[in-house]
């Protein structure tokens, strides 16, 4: 014969398994969505982490490139200058358009990944970049004035773009931190060879002789 206890004991066993029953399904579904969120999370991670990885190596490779075409450029430039010292005709070079189409399409996916360095440095490297392409007039020819002056200034002012492209380059893959270049160092560390550049710099280091002697 069952007890009062024992039956209610019964009842509470019953209704513990029922309320079980009842409730497991609910919870499967949330632990399988749960789960589910947690997994593609996860795998959305893993691939912002290798389209960031992609696209910075698609800008890096960029930088190099466009650094190899400026100073194709430069030697251009010098060639030119070089020429004008013994000719009364105004120097000029014909300017080919410096690529800067991944940096606009993905940086701006991509730019908290950089460092405030990394992002000054690119930045000031494409800025010199957009003004050599501004320079792609008459039909890509830089220079081209009716005064002799007037054309060594522009090329002198691409040197000046040339310069800060070779500069935020090795600050950005050469692990440099040069805030300024001399051209002396420039054209060291390039081997390019300019007579008109090299005059240029005589004559700053012989003025600075005299303020110093004087």
């Amino acid at each position: 014969m069952v007890t009062q206890q024992q039956f209610v004991e019964m009842i509470n066993t019953i209704k513990g398994e029922s309320l079980f029953k009842t409730y497991l399904p609910i919870f499967t579904t949330f632990a399988g969505l749960f789960f589910g969120f947690f997994l593609n999370t996860i795998k959305d991670s893993i691939t912002d982490k290798r389209k960031t990885s992609t696209f910075k190596k698609v800008v890096r490779d960029e930088v190099f490139l466009a650094l190899d075409d400026a100073l194709s450029l430069a030697k251009r430039v010098c060639n030119s200058l070089d020429e004008s010292e013994f000719s009364s005709k105004p120097p000029y070079v014909y300017v080919t358009r410096i690529s800067d189409i991944s940096f606009k399409e993905f940086y701006p996916k991509i730019i908290s990944s950089y460092s405030t360095s990394e992002r000054k440095n690119l930045n000031a490297f494409y800025s010199s970049v957009d003004f050599i392409n501004s320079n792609m007039v008459n039909n890509g020819t830089a220079g081209l004035r009716s005064e002799k002056r007037e054309g060594i200034d522009r090329l002198n002012d691409l040197m000046i773009a040339i310069f800060t492209v070779y500069r935020c380059h090795g600050n950005l893959y050469c692990g440099k931190n040069d805030d300024t270049l001399s051209i002396g160092a420039f054209f060291r560390e390039t081997g390019i060879k300019s007579d008109f550049y090299q005059g240029l710099i005589k004559r700053a280091s012989k003025e600075k002789d005299a303020k110093q002697s004087s």
